[in-house]
C-alpha cells in the first residue's frame, strides 16, 4: 500500500499512476469508492501544475442529477474545450467521472473525439463498469485495487472490523458508510438480532430507521450502501451455514455465526442465501426496488 498525496492506494495502482505525465487517454478502473476520481484530480493537478478551481485548462465532466447520464452534449463541450490552445500550461485536462454513465452516442462521439485528436490534451475516464470495446481499446488502463484490512489500519485511526468487510477495503467506501447517519449502528443491531434469532427484530430494524418519519433502511440509504448490506448478509448467513454443517469458517465481525447457527434449519439458511444472492444479482443489475426489498425482509423474518 501506498499513499498518494495522503490518500491510500495500492502500490501498483500508485506505479502506475506515477507514469501519468504524457498526452492521451486514460481509463481509471474499478469498483466505486475506491479513489479514481480523487486520484484523477491529484494527477490532473500534477500535469497542470496549479489548483484546479477555476482553471481554464481544465474541464470536468460528470453525470446530470437529473437523469443520471453523461450525453452527448457534454462531449460537445469536450470538443470545444480540446480545440482551444492551453492557457496557463502545457498540457489541457479533461475528466469524465462516471465515464460508463456515457450514453451510447455519446460514447461515439467521444471515439470520434479520440480518433480525431491531436495536441497536448489529456483524458481521463473515470469508470466503474467498462466502456465500448473500440473507446477502451484506444485508453491506457490504470487499474485500482482494494485494501487488506491490515493496509486499511495504516491510514485509518481505529479501523472498524465491520465496516471494513462492509466496504470490501475501498477507503472512500468506508468512510461514507461511517458519514451515513445511523447506518453502521443499524448494521450492527441488525447483526445482533441474527445472532440472537430474533427475526421478527431484525425485520422492524430494517423497516424503520427513525421513529420520527419512519424511513426505511432501503429509502434512507443509496442504493450501495444497501448492496454492501446485501453482500455481507449474505456472506453472513453461508457462514452460519457452515457452522451449522459442523464446517469451519473465518472471522465474521460483529456477529457471532456459531451461537447464531443454534436458532436456524439449515434449510432455512440455505433459502436465506438464495433469496441473497438472487437480491444481490438483481441490485447489479438494475432490477431491485422498494418492493424487493422488503419482500426480502418478509422471507428472512418468517
Amino acid at each position: 500500500m501506498k499513499t498518494l498525496k495522503g490518500y491510500a492506494y495500492d502500490a501498483r495502482t500508485v506505479e502506475a499512476l506515477q507514469a501519468v505525465d504524457e498526452p492521451g487517454v486514460y481509463q481509471f478502473f474499478g469498483m466505486r469508492g475506491i479513489g479514481k476520481r480523487t486520484a484523477a484530480e491529484i494527477v490532473a493537478e500534477k500535469m497542470l501544475g496549479s489548483r484546479l478551481s477555476a482553471n481554464p485548462d481544465y474541464l470536468m465532466i460528470s453525470p446530470k442529477e437529473k437523469n443520471k447520464v453523461i450525453g452527448i452534449d457534454d462531449i460537445e463541450d469536450l470538443f470545444v474545450f480540446t480545440g482551444q490552445m492551453a492557457a496557463n500550461a502545457s498540457y489541457k485536462v479533461c475528466v469524465i467521472d462516471d465515464a460508463d454513465l456515457l450514453t451510447e452516442s455519446a460514447q461515439n462521439a467521444l471515439l470520434k473525439l479520440l480518433e480525431e485528436q491531436a495536441g497536448q490534451v489529456v483524458i481521463i475516464l473515470v469508470a466503474h463498469r467498462h466502456l465500448i470495446d473500440t473507446v477502451e481499446s484506444r485508453a491506457k488502463l490504470i487499474p485500482f485495487y482494494s485494501l487488506q484490512r491490515e493496509e486499511m489500519k495504516e491510514v485509518i485511526d481505529d479501523l472498524d472490523p465491520l465496516v471494513a468487510e462492509l466496504s470490501g477495503g475501498r477507503i472512500g467506501f468506508y468512510k461514507s458508510m461511517v458519514a451515513s447517519n445511523g447506518y453502521v449502528q443499524t448494521v450492527k443491531n441488525a447483526l445482533k438480532f441474527i445472532e440472537n434469532g430474533n427475526k421478527a427484530d431484525l425485520f422492524d430494524c430494517l423497516h424503520v430507521i427513525r421513529e420520527k418519519d419512519k424511513a426505511s433502511f432501503y429509502e434512507t440509504y443509496d442504493l450501495p450502501l444497501i448492496r454492501a448490506f446485501v453482500a455481507f448478509l449474505r456472506q453472513v448467513f453461508y457462514k452460519i451455514l457452515l457452522g451449522a454443517s459442523g464446517i469451519e469458517f473465518g472471522f465474521t465481525p460483529g456477529i457471532d455465526v456459531s451461537k447464531a447457527s443454534e436458532h436456524y434449519s439449515i434449510l432455512s439458511i440455505q433459502a436465506a442465501v438464495s433469496v441473497l444472492s438472487n437480491a444481490e444479482r438483481m441490485i447489479s443489475d438494475g432490477r431491485f426496488n422498494k418492493n424487493d426489498w422488503f419482500d426480502m425482509l418478509r422471507f428472512i423474518a418468517e
